[in-house]
């Protein structure tokens, strides 16, 4: 397994041909050292993802014995703020996977009118990494029903993520993970088998999840040297 992410590392380092991201760079985090141990709570959705997600990228040969399906794409809904973000960059985290924050309002912003050559690079190089998470957040956004708009750059947005999605029957090593609050919002031809299929439901945090949230970050705090806790307070 070290063999194979080190070898995977030194093509995408020395490959001729590799994907050029430019300004899209800034969604990428090559080494992401989140682990499941950082989302607190989520006990069932974390068990479920260590088996179903986390298991078969990290081992695919024993998986592919064990008869395992290995995950295209995973939907997690829930409320604001009950970790969905955090436990994609986890995922990240835990399989040493390149992670990509695909935040549609950025893109959409700088790259008026080139929405979908971008997104087209992007899963391009994806696609050249050893492993890779690529992450949807607002997917209602950018996956909307295209019955409800009447814009043609969002229909053509969505038509590139779908194609690129299809992509991934023979591209295991490449997961990608759409978050939403408004599930209802997404076109359901996005959440079809074989596309975003896999179905996490992020519930508000109960007493015991509220405590372990609590002490990760109180951790965290302890964990700091007082230099670093200084240099992040701005005097004027």
């Amino acid at each position: 397994d070290l063999y194979r992410l080190v070898h995977g590392r030194y093509l995408a380092m020395h490959d001729p041909d590799e994907v050029e991201l430019g300004d899209l760079q800034d969604l990428v985090t090559d080494i992401d050292h989140t682990s499941l141990e950082d989302v607190g709570g989520l006990q069932d959705v974390k068990e479920d993802i260590h088996r179903d997600i986390i298991q078969p990228m990290r081992y695919p040969e024993q998986a592919e014995e064990a008869g395992v399906r290995p995950t295209n794409g995973a939907i997690f809904h829930g409320g604001p703020g009950t970790g969905k973000t955090l436990m994609a960059r986890a995922i990240a985290g835990e399989t040493d996977a390149t992670f990509y924050n695909i935040d549609m309002s950025k893109l959409l912003d700088k790259y008026v009118g080139e929405t979908e050559e971008h997104l087209d690079k992007l899963f391009q190089h994806a696609e050249q990494q050893d492993r890779a998470i690529m992450f949807f957040d607002e997917a209602d956004t950018s996956m909307p029903s295209r019955g409800d708009s009447d814009k043609e750059h969002t229909k053509n947005m969505t038509n590139t993520i779908l194609k690129r999605l299809d992509g991934f029957d023979d591209q295991h090593d490449v997961v990608a993970i759409a978050a939403t609050n408004r599930i209802e919002d997404m076109d359901e031809a996005a959440l079809r088998s074989g596309r975003i299929d896999d179905d996490y439901e992020f519930g508000l945090p109960d007493e015991q999840a509220r405590e372990e949230i609590l002490d990760i970050h109180v951790n965290e705090v302890e964990e700091r040297t007082d230099s670093e806790i200084f240099d992040d307070l701005e005097y004027e």
